[in-house]
Formats: C-alpha cells, sequence, structure tokens
C-alpha cells in the first residue's frame, strides 16, 4: 500500500496458494473450508484501488503431478467471483 502511495499507481497484491497434495485425502471439503476462511480473513481489509490492488493466483499444473489442489483453478476462481 505505501509503495503505491509513493509511486502515485497502485501496486499488485498478488496472493499465490501454493503446490497441492500428492495423496488423495479423505476430506476435501475441510481443506477448501480452511482455505476460503483465511482468504476471508485475509481479504477483510480493504485498501485504497488507488494504492493497492488485490489478485488471487490459483495453482496451475500439469495433468497428474498433484492428487488434490486446495487453491485450484475452479476453487480460485469461484472465490474471486464471489
Amino acid at each position: 500500500m505505501f509503495i503505491g502511495k509513493e509511486q502515485n499507481d497502485p501496486c499488485i497484491h498478488n496472493l499465490w496458494i501454493p503446490d497441492g497434495s500428492k495423496n488423495l485425502p479423505i476430506d476435501r471439503f475441510s481443506h477448501r473450508t480452511l482455505l476460503k476462511e483465511s482468504l476471508d480473513e485475509i481479504f477483510k481489509m480493504e485498501y485504497s484501488k488507488n494504492e493497492m490492488k488485490d489478485s488471487l493466483e490459483s495453482k496451475l499444473f500439469g495433468i497428474g503431478s498433484e492428487a488434490f489442489v486446495v487453491g485450484s483453478r475452479k476453487f480460485c476462481l469461484g472465490y474471486a467471483l464471489a
């Protein structure tokens, strides 16, 4: 936020969700609920759009590289749209 204010141009706060799990979890819902709650907490405080813009980057991966990705493209896109 300070950087965007000083340079008179918004900086991008890019939040990237790390790699997934190599194993198949029994419960996927709890992992995604925890991620949603965490994102809600992170993005709760709003900043001036003239100083900072939020960005949520999903995990893109090759077929078969991870068995389960909590921050998948589908999840992150749905979250951002909501």
